[in-house]
């Protein structure tokens, strides 16, 4: 199968596949120091080396140079999929628990008013 003749990546995005590149060798050098890669716009969930970045995060790219004799497009694009309904999850859940632990501060914050 040609490059062209594979379907796009369904990405949406997100920018959460770029808030981990210091849990891998590879893309460590990317970290801004926080985990984060330093191209990523948090603001626009964006790269901003979007046409040069580095070919592991580029999905059909990836595939073409490394996978294609090895798996199909469509279990490659399958795997990352599954990998971003996961970072999504662990995102939710962050923010709930953000959320949780706000609401509990102010509430203990209430009782303290209360109690002096």
């Amino acid at each position: 199968m040609k490059y062209e003749d594979l379907p796009d990546f369904p990405c949406d995005a997100c920018g959460l596949c770029c808030m981990g590149v210091n849990q891998y060798d590879h893309s460590k050098y990317l970290d801004r120091g926080d985990g984060i890669c330093k191209n990523l716009d948090l603001e626009t969930k964006k790269c901003n080396i979007y046409l040069t970045r580095p070919i592991f995060c580029r999905v059909k790219d990836y595939y073409m140079s490394f996978l294609k004799d090895k798996m199909t497009w469509k279990d490659w694009s399958n795997r990352n999929q599954e990998a971003c309904k996961y970072l999504k999850k662990l995102a939710s859940e962050k923010e709930k628990e953000n959320k949780d632990t706000t609401a509990e501060t102010l509430k203990n914050q209430e009782i303290a008013k209360v109690d002096k």
